[in-house]
């Protein structure tokens, strides 16, 4: 057996030494027969042709598909809720009840501010009526005796000063005439001095008339004055009276009219049609008048809302088939929240939004897309887009109807939300859903066309090397748009001009000569080529 062992591994071995001396002739044969030269290139020349066409640009991006309009609906009111009216997924109307809380307290406000009212009222209107009758006719009375007396007094002041002149002119005639009857000696001294006592004590008597007529003139006039005074005061004092009535009785009014409006804010209506979103209070629960669901005693508390351990948030992701469109006000507080509005983009709606009632708006979809910074320039809102849902693969048509100014940072990537609103809604796309969008940022009609891969540009010169009757040079063109693979020609070319594209290179050698290892089909003697060797080589 060792024997026969010996001779076996003998012959192998004899046989494995022929095998590799056969490879090795069959290896330089095939060396030899090739070409001398240190490497070998095969060169091939490719050529495009100007053609008349049209270009078209277009920017990819994805995001999710939101509402285009959501509003988050509150009562202005706190109080307890009493009833709900509507879930999560249901389609509303305007003006529809969604919600009701406790009534009583508001309509206690309601009677207390009716009351004050009333009692406003009476005082104004006492106040409006001002002096009675029988009091502004004793002041027409008192005024007008006040003006005889003065006129009285007046009267008898004139007569008494009409009687001194009067006398004093008589009394002087006497004292005259007595003197000249001494002077002529026809009379005595004894009669000068009868007519002047005479003419003093008549004077001084109606000197005496006369200043008690002005005193009473006088005092008569300050009567007068004193009375009209009155007069005047009075009436001020009523006008001020009526003036402060009327101020309580709008500021009354006022209360009421906040009361009734607090009361009918106990009940939520819908501002608009829509669907339901969310609710996130239930009955029982307390309400804030900011729309914050705040807990009953044997419930959890959290930083903005809670609910009581009977009640849930409920939410929901309906399709866009079931919604109703529409828009108007209703009680409550609103806050609207548009797709792309926000200069910092939108999140998808799907996510919630905080409030106890979210309505949205299905029939009006929009997607919200980041693109990067290179690409924000070209977008502008009007221009038309394609969004396919991932999950689906269905298509609908769009248009930018939001590019945001402001963009977002994250790994030192800057991108800027843009918002396209969907002509038309799938049926079975839902809110959240993932889509890709293109938008077209240009595009061009019936124009001069190349492949882009055909142009050279350094700054902002543009050329290609043209080949016409064998001869090969280089043009110098003019571009237009830059599209997706062609770019607009739009001088320096002809239609059927025949450019020549970057030349494809293969070397199939090396520079020294020697065949690399596991080239030209040779398989490096039994063991697989390094890796970058030439064809043939198994990697």
């Amino acid at each position: 057996m060792g024997a026969i062992r010996t001779l076996l591994r003998s012959r192998i071995a004899w046989l494995n030494t022929g095998l590799s001396l056969a490879l090795v002739g069959a290896g330089v044969g095939t060396y030899l027969s090739m070409d001398g030269s240190t490497s070998q290139e095969v060169t091939t020349s490719r050529t495009a042709t100007v053609t008349r066409g049209d270009v078209k640009a277009t920017i990819s991006s994805t995001g999710n598909v939101e509402s285009a309009s959501t509003l988050t609906v509150d009562f202005e009111v706190g109080g307890k809720l009493t009833e709900v009216k509507v879930k999560a997924g249901q389609t509303i109307k305007k003006g529809q009840i969604l919600a009701k809380i406790d009534q009583a307290d508001g309509q206690e406000a309601l009677t207390a501010a009716q009351e004050t009212l009333q009692s406003a009222q009476e005082a104004y209107d006492d106040a409006s009526e001002g002096r009675s009758q029988a009091q502004i006719r004793r002041d027409e009375l008192n005024l007008s005796s006040a003006q005889d007396s003065v006129d009285n007094a007046q009267s008898a002041h004139d007569s008494a000063e009409s009687t001194l002149n009067s006398e004093t002119t008589k009394y002087d005639a006497l004292v005259s005439k007595a003197q000249a009857a001494l002077s002529a000696g026809t009379g005595t001294s004894a009669d000068v001095t009868a007519a002047r006592y005479r003419r003093y004590t008549a004077l001084t008597k109606d000197k005496q008339a006369v200043n008690k007529a002005e005193k009473e003139l006088v005092n008569a006039q300050v009567e007068l004055e004193e009375q009209k005074d009155q007069i005047d005061q009075s009436g001020e004092q009523s006008e001020e009276a009526v003036e402060q009535a009327e101020e309580q009785l709008e500021s009354a009014k006022d209360a009421v009219a906040e009361a009734q409006v607090n009361l009918e804010n106990a009940t939520l209506k819908a501002p608009r049609a829509g669907t339901v979103l969310s609710v996130s209070a239930a009955v029982g629960d307390t309400i804030g008048s900011t729309g914050g669901s705040s807990t009953s005693s044997n419930s959890s508390t959290s930083s903005n809302s809670s609910t009581s351990s009977n009640s849930s948030t409920s939410s929901a992701s309906p399709s866009a088939s079931g919604s109703a469109s529409g828009s108007g006000s209703g009680s409550g507080s609103v806050s609207v929240s548009d797709a792309g509005s926000s200069s910092s983009g939108s999140s998808s709606s799907s996510s919630g939004s905080s409030g106890f009632i979210v309505l949205t708006d299905l029939k009006t979809m929009a997607v919200t897309a980041d693109v990067p910074e290179a690409d924000a320039g070209s977008v502008a809102v009007g221009q038309s887009a394609t969004v396919t849902f991932s999950a689906s693969q269905t298509t609908a048509d769009g248009t930018v109807t939001a590019v945001s100014l402001e963009g977002t940072t994250s790994n030192s990537v800057v991108q800027y939300p843009v918002t396209v609103t969907l002509e038309s809604v799938p049926s079975q796309v839902r809110l959240g859903a993932s889509a890709s969008v293109v938008i077209t940022t240009g595009s061009r009609s019936d124009v001069l066309t190349l492949p882009t891969t055909a142009i050279t540009t350094v700054g902002s010169k543009n050329t290609v090397n043209v080949e016409k009757d064998g001869v090969r040079s280089t043009v110098s063109i003019k571009v237009g748009l830059d599209g997706d693979g062609t770019t607009e020609i739009t001088s320096g070319l002809s239609e059927g001009d025949t450019v020549l594209l970057p030349t494809s290179t293969s070397d199939d050698s090396s520079s020294s000569g020697v065949p690399q290892r596991g080239g030209n089909g040779m398989g490096g003697m039994g063991g697989s080529a390094p890796e970058g060797g030439g064809p043939g080589g198994g990697r």
